[in-house]
């Protein structure tokens, strides 16, 4: 997966082959119905700069439990404080960059993008996490 920082530097994103297939299928699950549930998963990734390369890599993928996941009351995904302060943890732990947060949205058409609630609740939980930890991306 490719985006653009700020620079306009290519941003990459390496995922193991055996975590992209994991992904695939855990999200496989939202779209088998109309009324499919929205899914996700939370990973830890570390951060390589270099002239003309900005790298994140995913080391791991905290695969949610019973209790990490729930369905907010406008059907959006909501993942469980304590699914998050794990993954957290084991960033700090293991000194490594920030959080990637992946979820699907099951009710969209052929085309996805962010959500106003994403752009809303996102940014509120990255400050949370950057007053336990400043560096957390």
């Amino acid at each position: 997966m490719t985006n653009r920082d700020d620079n306009h530097q290519p941003i990459d994103l390496r995922v193991t082959e055996r975590d992209w297939v994991g992904l695939r299928k855990l999200f496989s699950r939202s779209f088998r119905s109309p009324m499919a549930p929205e899914v996700g998963a939370i990973g830890v990734v570390s951060e390589v700069c270099a002239p003309g390369k900005h790298e994140f890599l995913l080391p791991k993928v905290f695969w949610p439990q019973d209790g990490d996941l729930k369905i907010g009351t406008n059907r959006s995904l909501i993942f469980d404080a304590s699914y998050v302060r794990r993954a957290h943890l084991f960033m700090r732990e293991h000194k490594l960059s920030g959080l990637a947060m992946f979820h699907t949205h099951p009710m969209s058409g052929a085309h996805v993008a962010f959500s106003p609630y994403d752009d809303q609740q996102e940014p509120a939980l990255l400050t949370n996490l950057r007053e336990l930890a400043p560096e957390t991306q």
